[in-house]
């Protein structure tokens, strides 16, 4: 997969434009700093030999996702239509992915 503005494989966007996988994990570096230090470990401690590369990569992405969303929802007060203006993405989706980590849903004292 070829980004056409960077001609790079594997390029990610950003929000103010593209950015190579490189800087990608630069960024992904920087994200434990999102919920002010609060994080219960970092983003990547330790690999597990025993996982392959894409069981890996699932499960830091999955981590990446729960954390992302909660300090999201987090700065906008549970308010999800908020929430997803400064993340610039469908507030449907947005929904989906707090349900999925538990964010969401009955029993939870966020705004609907």
């Amino acid at each position: 997969m070829t980004n056409a503005d960077t001609g790079t494989s594997h390029a990610f966007t950003g929000l103010d434009g593209s950015f190579t996988r490189s800087e990608a994990f630069d960024v992904a570096a920087r994200l434990g700093s999102l919920d002010g230090g609060q994080a219960s470990a970092p983003l990547v401690s330790a690999f597990d030999p025993a996982l392959s590369y894409g069981q890996t990569r699932s499960a830091f992405e999955c981590d990446f996702e729960r954390r992302y969303v909660s300090w999201l929802l987090e700065r906008h007060h549970g308010n999800i239509s908020a929430a997803a203006r400064e993340a610039r993405m469908d507030r449907k989706h947005l929904h989906d992915l707090a349900k999925k980590h538990g964010l969401r849903g009955r029993g939870t004292n966020a705004r609907r």
